[in-house]
């Protein structure tokens, strides 16, 4: 019983923040995208997170075979192997299935369908993270229960935020390319911006991970950085409904 009460309070905290993210941004759309479609590409999403980790694994190992050594393998691992590939694989769903739909009619619709498929990604993501909190470590009791929210808590503030923001951002320059200027270029450009704040974000959690103290500065650091991608991204959807 116990196994089962684990495993569903694993699949409810790992959805339920990306819910919640999804259901602030899907306000953004004035012209709301039929609800097939936001399944569709949110569940993608959490899909492509199973071929993005094979890659990475294969990557790494790869890396580890041929002896690259720090710090450029730590840069490698980070800005490519983990910022840069989930940025392609969430942007997947929407080369594959939204290019291809006539739903998608209207600029806003690009960074509205990447943080759908970013936030499928996170859900799945989530899942795995608070599943890794392993009963036999963290018997179900009050402290678990605490453990485990407080784990949501912090990725719904953290990853998830995260990766609907840098999606976002990849989702105005796929508006662009799709909707004005066809050049490739422009994707590229919004994939490396994404990739960029994406491995900016990582970096900075790392590091706090390997301090031994607590930092207060660092942390609020972060929030000034998700914040101000917050406005950036608030900007970009004003511009795109121009």
């Amino acid at each position: 019983m116990e196994e089962i009460i684990y495993y569903l309070l694993s699949f409810f905290c790992g959805v339920l923040p990306p819910i919640v993210w999804l259901s602030f941004y899907l306000r953004e759309d004035q012209r709301p995208e039929p609800k097939r479609m936001v399944i569709l590409i949110f569940v993608l999403g959490a899909l492509f997170v199973f071929p993005a980790a094979a890659l990475q694994s294969l990557i790494l190992n790869l890396f580890s075979f041929f002896g690259i050594p720090e710090p450029y393998f730590s840069f490698l691992k980070d800005f490519f192997v983990i910022a840069l590939l989930e940025e392609v694989f969430k942007f997947l769903p929407i080369f594959f299935f939204v290019f291809k739909s006539r739903e998608f009619d209207e600029p806003v619709d690009g960074m509205i369908y990447m943080i759908i498929s970013a936030l499928g990604f996170a859900a799945c993501e989530n899942f795995f993270a608070i599943l890794n909190l392993k009963p036999e470590q963290f018997p179900l009791s009050q402290l678990y229960f605490s453990l485990i929210f407080g784990t949501t808590l912090l990725r719904f503030l953290g990853p998830v935020f995260l990766h609907s923001l840098a999606s976002a951002i990849f989702g105005y320059f796929v508006s662009l390319y799709y909707f004005k200027k066809r050049k490739i270029s422009i994707l590229f450009l919004g994939l490396f911006l994404a990739s960029l704040l994406h491995f900016a974000f990582n970096f900075s959690i790392i590091s706090i991970a390997k301090e031994k103290s607590f930092s207060f500065g660092t942390y609020y650091l972060i929030v000034l950085f998700l914040l101000g991608m917050g406005i950036l991204v608030h900007q970009l959807f004003k511009r795109l409904k121009k």
